[in-house]
């Protein structure tokens, strides 16, 4: 049975988190019971089909063997094995204590790659928002810097 299958005010996240004062309560409840919503990217849909297959805390997904030894009813099986990979990176940083990150192969006609080489006269523009900055809070920050013909220029 899943976590919180049979409960029906079982603390799944829903957007009035960020706002409620329950939110440490279930916040707490899902870290305790490993509860699938803590890996990241993970859907509603996600934790309801690995719920089917007795797939439900974070630690059972992360040691799902690859190949799946089935094909989920709904989306795609490199969706399942995106969200499995996810849980098995979290679960090791768990473990060891740290944030732990892994690089993807660099896969041609997909991602940064796609962007043309620099060139002169490319301008890189940046534009940060901290509405907690100070006592009014810093509404934006802009910065440029772009290569001219002979040297780099910029602004903050």
């Amino acid at each position: 049975m899943a976590v919180g299958a049979e409960d029906p005010t079982y603390p799944d996240p829903k957007e009035h988190c960020e706002i409620c004062r329950w939110r440490a309560h279930c916040d707490k409840r899902r870290r305790d019971d490993d509860h699938l919503s803590l890996v990241a990217g993970i859907a509603k849909s996600h934790i309801n089909e690995l719920g089917r297959h007795g797939i439900d805390t974070t630690t059972k997904l992360a040691a799902l063997p690859l190949p799946f030894p089935w094909k989920p009813d709904r989306g795609s099986v490199q969706t399942y094995e995106r969200v499995r990979e996810q849980a098995r990176i979290q679960i090791r940083g768990r473990n060891e204590g740290r944030t732990v990150h892994e690089t993807l192969p660099v896969s041609p006609g997909f991602g940064l790659i796609c962007l043309p080489a620099p060139s002169a006269g490319d301008i890189f523009f940046d534009l940060e928002g901290d509405p907690f900055a100070g006592d009014g809070g810093l509404e934006f920050l802009f910065g440029y810097i772009f290569q001219g013909e002979n040297r780099m220029s910029q602004r903050p």
